[in-house]
């Protein structure tokens, strides 16, 4: 019985260790070993990445959206800034900018010492989504940054580089 026990003890201690082996795996392949950095005077902003991810600009009217993602596209994430006078975002500019109205658990932090929020969005394209969205008053500028919802603490690590120039 002691042997038993002891062999069913060693399947939990190896399949949890399993586990942790591929969490720490999964988190280091998605948290890349060397970053580049994407900085835009424009946009008053820089922030660094991993360099596994190709970075493109969409330019549109006054606005930009910056597409970050690897190569078949599992991964990524977008920022998108547009001018915006205000020290919040308005309902009409959330509705606006995100047409599903869906903004579920809003956290309040701060980037790089301004006030921002985060939630839980709904794309079309891309499902459940975990945004960020920072006001600069200053620059006048608005920023959404959204991702899958899976890519949640990526997506905090990456932001924790955001820099406002």
């Amino acid at each position: 019985m002691t042997a038993e026990i002891n062999t069913k003890n060693a399947v939990i201690i190896l399949a949890v260790c399993g586990a942790l082996l591929a969490a720490f795996l999964l988190y280091g392949k998605l948290s890349g070993g060397s970053t580049g950095e994407y900085k835009s005077e424009r946009y008053g902003f820089s922030i660094s990445y991993s360099k596994e991810l190709s970075v493109k600009e969409l330019e549109d009217g006054g606005a930009v959206t910056i597409v970050f993602e690897n190569k078949d596209k599992s991964l990524g994430f977008q920022i998108f800034a547009v001018p915006y006078i205000g020290e919040t975002v308005s309902r009409e500019r959330f509705l606006l900018d995100a047409p599903s109205g869906v903004m579920e658990d809003i956290k309040n932090l701060e980037v790089n010492k301004l006030a921002a929020i985060s939630f839980y969005g709904k794309d079309e394209s891309l499902g459940d989504t975990y945004e960020i969205w920072i006001v600069n008053k200053d620059k006048g500028m608005l920023y959404e940054i959204t991702a899958p919802r899976a890519l949640e603490k990526w997506l905090s690590d990456i932001i924790e580089t955001w820099l406002f120039t």
